[in-house]
């Protein structure tokens, strides 16, 4: 197993091949035999490893080699595609793969990894929470992991703008201990979102607003955004 895994001279031979084993799990049982196997452990509904399909996905080794496959531009859509096929019968198990994969920060890595945290986000199952705050929390030796969090979220509410989305942030953002980094803003729509937020866990008792209002009160791009809210919030 780890020789097929390792990296092949024939790139385009390798991934037919890793296409075709993943085909038929029984042949070659990845997750099984490597040492290096995504930890599972974190999350509170567990899948069922005895199916071969799912464990071949535990392998770390596994998602390593696909990434590094996926450097390669004429490989990479392929790459996506069948980490995606994939996504549907075990996404708990390849975000966990992708988060604790020992590779450098890629394109792909990064969409795959967007494409799952909008999920979870979105969706309150069982395991979304135990899932992002694995990753906020255990990431820190790639910072673009946790840049890509706080952008999913934000992108999460801009995208929906319902009160309901405002508080499952929130929620979010207090359970993995984010509610700082996602109220600093520099732009205009950073403090457009903050605002918002600041408000709602100002709510929950999770922020003092009015401190936090004095920590911006020389920003001219805060008081700005903050006269516009107040003036919609009068409109209405």
């Amino acid at each position: 197993v780890d020789r097929v895994l390792q990296r092949w001279n024939n790139r385009e031979g390798q991934f037919s091949f890793l296409k075709q084993a993943l085909l038929s799990p029984n042949i070659i049982p990845f997750g099984i035999y490597e040492c290096n196997q995504t930890q599972l452990s974190v999350l509170k509904s567990l899948p069922d490893t005895n199916d071969l399909k799912v464990k071949c996905w535990q392998s770390i080794d596994l998602m390593q080699a696909l990434l590094n496959l996926g450097d390669d531009a004429s490989l990479r859509e392929r790459v996506k595609e069948l980490i995606h096929d994939s996504i549907k019968y075990c996404p708990d198990v390849i975000v966990l793969a992708l988060a604790q994969a020992q590779v450098h920060w890629s394109a792909l890595r990064r969409d795959l990894l967007e494409f799952l945290l909008d999920k979870y986000i979105v969706n309150q199952h069982p395991n979304s929470l135990s899932i992002i705050t694995f990753i906020w929390t255990n990431c820190e030796q790639v910072p673009q992991m946790r840049e890509l969090l706080v952008h999913s979220l934000k992108k999460y509410y801009r995208e929906s703008g319902s009160d309901a989305a405002l508080i499952r942030v929130c929620d979010i953002a207090k359970e993995i201990k984010a509610l700082q980094i996602l109220l600093r803003g520099k732009s205009e729509d950073d403090f457009a979102f903050a605002i918002k937020l600041a408000i709602q866990a100002s709510r929950h008792n999770y922020l003092n607003f009015k401190k936090w209002l004095e920590d911006y009160s020389s920003n001219v791009t805060f008081l700005r955004e903050l006269n516009q809210y107040r003036l919609m919030v009068a409109a209405h």
